[in-house]
Order: structure tokens, then C-alpha cells, then sequence
């Protein structure tokens, strides 16, 4: 019976041997692991933390000191919000235990409000054990030294009574943002002058451009009125010549009418003398001597020709001066004009430009009424025919016959054509391409300004939807075609070229 005890005895007394041996490299096993994980752990770069219900810190790896500053030894037992930047911490509420857990327990499950501050845990605590959710927020710690640093820090309740999170560096990233921020706002910054400057820049070139149409109104009134005063001398011209002849002419007649009345008083006296049957050969002789005085034969001759020309040079006078109100009469709207008409009266009154160098010839077609600005229309007729005279003065020497300048018109397709050629010097290939910019000009100083095709081209191309070109041949001429729409519409490219 005794034999039998001591066996069992024995029996118990090996197993719990080896229950406690076992339990023994349990423990060692758990150590080795919690040692390897402490250490793996350690190693890491971001901050790994434990914290109780309170928040008070149970765990800190060495990466804390790293980043913040605070011995680890120092910081453990302290709430971790303690060591956040003062305006952040009521950022961390939501990182650490639920809101209610009255609310928990009737739910049965934990949740968190972000944002909020959580109370002190109650006795009913103790019934929560449900794992929270993971919380992940940017939030500013405070450093060893002072200053804020930003971590990103992510926290998980493992259960009632700890919580485990992580904090990692995210001052480089704010740091960049920072940058990026700053280079935003000088950028802002820079925009915001470079469209001032812009906009600064872009009233200049306004006022510039104002500036400049005003100076070619300017230059165009000065053009004209350049050409109304060669206009005005060369009509002076004009008509001081059958002025002249005309002043001759009235005096050969009153000389003559002088003569004719001493006759007729002699023709009245001798008709008094046959009515009382006189007979003086005084009296005869006398009125002999009065016909021989006043050249009977040479006053039947020439008094009626100095008629014709008094009347032709009053004519060409009229003429000139009716030419002159057309000419100049303002048109400044629109309005249906004959271009025959009006080529005919720039003709009259640009005379005495090409009279010493050109003859004109004109071949007028059946044209309809025009829409146009007549004025402006006769200042393109009266360039043109003074380009076309100075053309061919440069190419004439003393005693040369005259050159020819042909002006026709025609209508074509819905466009009223007009060609003016000359049989000028051309225009040499090198400058043809700026024949129309402005100020352009191959006349000497004080003959032209550069404004005249410039000015052609504007009225018909600009003004009235037409086309300008030309043809031209090195010492043989020149041909301008102008081209207007009768209906007011732009003329095609095609027609143009």
C-alpha cells in the first residue's frame, strides 16, 4: 500500500517537473520573442509607442529621442500629450479612447468621434474590450529644443487599457510643401506684376496706336493738302492762260468798237447830208478816211475769231472751277457715283501735271453707279495719274515726244475695273514688294512723301472692299488695276491675283 503511494507520489512529483520546465522555455521563448521583437522594433526609424487609457506613455523606442529630442526614460509615465504643440492637442482626442462607454456596451462595439475629448473611464469600463478603429491624423509635437515638429501619427486601441501607435517624420514633406508654397505665392506674386506689366504695356500700345492713326490722319490731310497746293498752282496755271487771251481779246474789241463808233458817227452825219441832197466831197472823204481807220477788212476777219476765243477761254475757265467744287466737295458717306465722270474731272483739274510730259488717252466702258466715297475715290484717280506723269518724266529727255497715259474702265463680273498704265520707268523688282508701306517713296527729297499708294491702297482695299494690284515691266511702264464691288462686299483673293 505504501509501495503504491510512493509511485504515485513519484508520478506527480515528475510531472510537475516537467509542467515547470515547460513553462520555464515558455517563458524563455516569449522572452526571446518579445526580446527580438523589442529589438527589431528599436531598429525601426519611425516612433513606436504604448500608451494606457490615460495616455500615460508604457513604451518608447529610441527613434523618439531621435526625432523629438526627449531621453525615453525621461518621457515614459508622462501623457503623450504633454509633448504635443499646444495649439494641436485637441487634435489628439480622437487617437485615444471612445467617447462613451455606456455607448459601447449598449452597441456592443467601440467607435470614436473625431475631434471630441474623451472623458475619464468609467467603472463600466472595465466591460469594454473591444479592439477601436486605426486613427490617422497630421499633428505638430513639440521638441526638445522648442520647436514644432510635424509627424503623421496612426494609433489603434488593442484594448481597454493600451493602445499602440506610430509617429513618422513628415518634416521633409512639409518642409517641400512649405517650399512649394512660397514659390506659389512669389509666383502669384510674379503673375500678378507680370500681368500688370502687361496690362500696363498693352494701354501703351493702345495709346500708341491711337497715337499713330492720329499721325496718319495727320499725314494723309497733310498729303492732301500738299496736293490741293501743286493742285492750286497748277490752276492758277491753267486758267491764267485763257485769261490772258481772253484780256487780249476784250481789248482788240473795245479798241475795235472804238473804231466802229467813230465810223458809225460819220455814217450818221453823212446820212443826215443825203437827206438835206448835200454834196460835199469833204464829207465823203471824211468817212473815207474812217472806214480806212477802221480796218473794216481785218475787224470782219478777226473780231468774230477773238469771240470764239473769249467765248473758249470762259468755257475752259468754267470748266476748270466746276472740276475744282466737284473735286473738292466732301463726300463722307457712301453714296452712287459715275467713276467715268469722276476720272474725267481729276483729269481737268491734274492738267497742268501731265500736260508737258504725257498725253492721256481714255477708253470709258458702260459702268453702273458706283457706292463709294467719291472724294476719297478722286484722291486714288489724282496719285495715280500724278505717279504716272513723274513715271514718265523720269524717263523723258529734252525734246522727247510724249508719253501716253491710258486710263480704262469696264465692268466685270459684278466689279467695276480701272486700269491706269503709263509708259513710265517701271518699278524695279527689289522694291516692289513695299510700293504700299507707308512713308515708302523713290521721288527726291520734297517731291513726295511716301503716303501716296499707301494712301490708294487704304481707301480701296480698306474703305471699299476693292482690290489694288499692278503689272510693271523695267523701262516700259506700268499698269494699276483697281478693282470695287458694286454691291459693297469684299472682292475675292482669287479676282485680286
Amino acid at each position: 500500500m505504501s509501495k503504491q503511494a510512493d509511485t504515485q507520489a513519484e508520478g506527480l512529483q515528475e510531472q510537475s517537473e516537467l509542467e515547470i520546465q515547460s513553462r520555464y522555455r515558455l517563458i524563455e521563448a516569449l522572452s526571446t520573442a518579445e526580446r527580438k521583437s523589442r529589438q527589431r522594433v528599436e531598429k525601426l526609424q519611425e516612433v513606436v509607442f504604448e500608451t494606457d487609457a490615460q495616455g500615460r506613455l508604457l513604451f518608447l523606442n529610441n527613434a523618439w529621442e531621435l526625432l523629438l529630442g526627449h531621453p525615453v526614460e525621461a518621457s515614459l509615465g508622462k501623457p503623450l500629450s504633454t509633448f504635443v504643440w499646444e495649439e494641436d492637442r485637441a487634435q489628439l482626442a480622437h487617437c485615444f479612447t471612445c467617447e462613451s462607454f455606456e455607448h459601447c456596451l449598449a452597441e456592443n462595439s467601440c467607435e470614436e468621434s473625431e475631434g471630441t475629448t474623451h472623458p475619464p473611464p468609467h467603472n463600466d469600463a472595465e466591460q469594454c474590450i473591444h479592439p477601436g478603429p486605426l486613427n490617422d491624423g497630421e499633428i505638430r509635437f513639440t521638441h526638445a529644443d522648442g520647436t514644432p515638429v510635424w509627424v503623421g501619427l496612426s494609433s489603434i486601441r488593442i484594448d481597454k487599457n493600451l493602445r499602440l501607435g506610430v509617429l513618422h517624420d513628415l518634416m521633409e514633406r512639409k518642409q517641400a510643401e512649405s517650399t512649394i508654397q512660397r514659390a506659389n505665392e512669389k509666383l502669384e506674386v510674379r503673375i500678378s506684376e507680370r500681368t500688370a506689366e502687361l496690362r500696363e504695356a498693352n494701354e501703351q500700345l493702345v495709346q500708341q496706336m491711337q497715337e499713330r492713326q492720329r499721325m496718319e490722319q495727320e499725314l494723309q490731310l497733310a498729303h492732301k493738302l500738299e496736293a490741293v497746293g501743286q493742285l492750286a498752282a497748277g490752276i492758277a496755271h491753267e486758267i491764267n492762260t485763257p485769261m490772258q487771251f481772253i484780256g487780249d481779246n476784250v481789248h482788240f474789241l473795245r479798241e475795235a468798237f472804238d473804231d466802229l463808233l467813230g465810223l458809225i458817227e460819220h455814217y450818221a452825219t453823212l446820212k443826215d447830208a443825203v437827206q438835206k441832197d448835200s454834196d460835199d466831197p469833204a464829207l465823203l472823204a471824211a468817212i473815207e478816211a474812217a472806214e480806212e481807220s477802221a480796218d473794216l477788212d481785218y475787224l470782219r476777219e478777226h473780231a468774230p475769231r477773238a469771240i470764239e476765243r473769249t467765248l473758249d477761254g470762259i468755257s475752259r475757265v468754267c470748266s476748270i472751277v466746276s472740276a475744282m467744287k466737284v473735286f473738292s466737295h466732301p463726300h463722307n458717306d457712301k453714296a452712287p457715283i459715275d467713276i467715268n465722270a469722276a476720272i474725267q474731272t481729276t483729269l481737268t483739274v491734274v492738267r497742268n501735271e501731265y500736260k508737258y510730259v504725257a498725253e492721256v488717252d481714255t477708253e470709258f466702258g458702260d459702268l453702273p453707279l458706283v457706292p463709294c466715297h467719291g472724294g476719297d475715290m478722286n484722291q486714288v484717280f489724282l496719285n495715280l495719274i500724278v505717279n504716272a506723269a513723274h513715271a514718265i518724266e523720269t524717263v523723258q529727255e529734252s525734246g522727247d515726244d510724249l508719253g501716253h497715259i491710258r486710263i480704262r474702265t469696264s465692268y466685270e463680273d459684278g466689279l467695276v475695273v480701272i486700269a491706269v498704265s503709263d509708259t513710265g520707268c517701271g518699278i524695279p523688282e527689289a522694291i516692289q514688294h513695299r510700293i504700299f508701306d507707308p512713308f515708302f517713296t523713290t521721288k527726291e527729297v520734297g517731291r513726295g512723301t511716301g503716303q501716296g499708294l499707301s494712301m490708294v491702297r487704304t481707301i480701296v482695299v480698306d474703305k471699299h472692299g476693292g482690290t489694288l494690284n499692278f503689272e510693271t515691266e523695267a523701262d516700259h511702264g506700268t499698269t494699276f488695276f483697281i478693282r470695287i464691288p458694286i454691291d459693297g462686299r469684299p472682292a475675292s483673293a482669287e479676282v485680286a491675283s
